[in-house]
C-alpha cells in the first residue's frame, strides 16, 4: 500500500474510532484496526528481511568481484577456497 492510501486508511479508521455512530452495526471496527495493526507488523517484517537481503547482495557482490579479479577470497567459514586442479 502507498504512503497515501496508508494514511487514508489510518486516518479513516481514527474518525471511526472516535464516531462509534458513523459506521452500521455490521462493519466490524475491530477486526478493520487488528488487519491493520496486521499489516504494520507485515511491513516492519518486509523491510527486515529486505534489509538482510541487501546485506547478503553486498556480501555477494564483493566475492563476484574479487573472482573477477582473479583474487581467491575467503570463504564465509574463514578457511580459504582451493582452487581446481
Amino acid at each position: 500500500m502507498g504512503g497515501r492510501s496508508e494514511a487514508l486508511c489510518r486516518q479513516t479508521l481514527l474518525v471511526l474510532a472516535q464516531s462509534p455512530h458513523l459506521p452500521p452495526p455490521s462493519f466490524n471496527l475491530p477486526e478493520a484496526v487488528r488487519i491493520r495493526q496486521f499489516s504494520t507488523r507485515v511491513d516492519d517484517t518486509e523491510m527486515a528481511l529486505g534489509s538482510d537481503v541487501l546485506s547478503a547482495a553486498i556480501e555477494g557482490h564483493a566475492l563476484a568481484k574479487a573472482a573477477g579479479k582473479g583474487v581467491c577470497p575467503a570463504r564465509i567459514d574463514g578457511q580459504p577456497l582451493q582452487p581446481s586442479a
